[in-house]
């Protein structure tokens, strides 16, 4: 999925740059609203983020230009305004089929607007692991993981908590924890992480992703491997 988002003020663009890059979402920014357009065709974004405060002209010349179908089929298209739209730009915004609009940067924020990132995520992790799964062969680690386990920190409450390995494919492990995931969100990172098995014992910071919560079942992608 590619974002393109549209504004010369860069604290707006890089909060959002960093929300969607969290859900593994491809980014392209623009400072300037008519040379996105001139662009548009070829970048073929899936969600447009739109800053109307900047542009309060020119965002409806590019929203028109999108919904003619130039730029790719059904492109969501978001506006950005810290102030409430007014109510004639409101109903001119929904005239020309926006998706939305937001007023806040906030994650929290983000994540209620976005909400449908959320599954687009979620759907992208299992497929890429169901890839390795399916198309690489076992390796020794992958062998020995049937006896290993994982020692981690709960994010929230920084106590040790451990889980069974069941798999564990490159950089990826599938484990089942021993405690309870209200407290864990998907993308979390967990800053330790110690794998052990007869044969190998490291440490290294991770993803989480809660593949089964009723199981406590997560993956744990390993983003920086510590110094033994």
């Amino acid at each position: 999925m590619k974002a393109l988002i549209i504004s010369d003020e860069s604290e707006v663009s890089e909060k959002l740059k960093n929300f969607f890059k969290a859900y593994g979402i491809d980014i392209i920014s623009y400072k300037w609203l008519l040379k996105a357009l001139d662009n548009i065709e070829e970048i073929q974004p899936d969600i447009i983020l739109l800053s109307a405060s900047e542009y309060p002209r020119h965002w409806k010349t590019l929203v028109q230009f999108v919904k003619s179908g130039i730029g790719g089929d059904e492109v969501k298209v978001y506006l950005y305004e810290p102030n409430p739209l007014s109510k004639e730009d409101e109903e001119k915004a929904k005239s020309l089929g926006v998706t939305g609009y937001f007023t806040s940067l906030d994650s929290q924020y983000l994540k209620s607007v976005f909400s449908f990132l959320e599954d687009i995520s979620k759907n992208q992790i299992i497929e890429d692991y169901q890839e390795e799964e399916e198309d690489e062969l076992p390796t020794v680690s992958a062998i020995l993981s049937n006896f290993g386990y994982v020692l981690i920190t709960n994010p929230i409450h920084k106590d040790f908590v451990s889980g069974k390995v069941t798999s564990f494919n490159n950089n990826r492990i599938e484990a089942t924890l021993d405690f309870d995931l209200i407290d864990v969100s998907n993308n979390d990172i967990i800053d330790c992480v110690s794998y052990f098995n007869e044969e190998e014992c490291y440490s290294f910071s991770a993803e989480i992703f809660i593949l089964n919560p009723e199981n406590k079942t997560v993956i744990l992608t390993i983003k920086e491997k510590y110094e033994e």
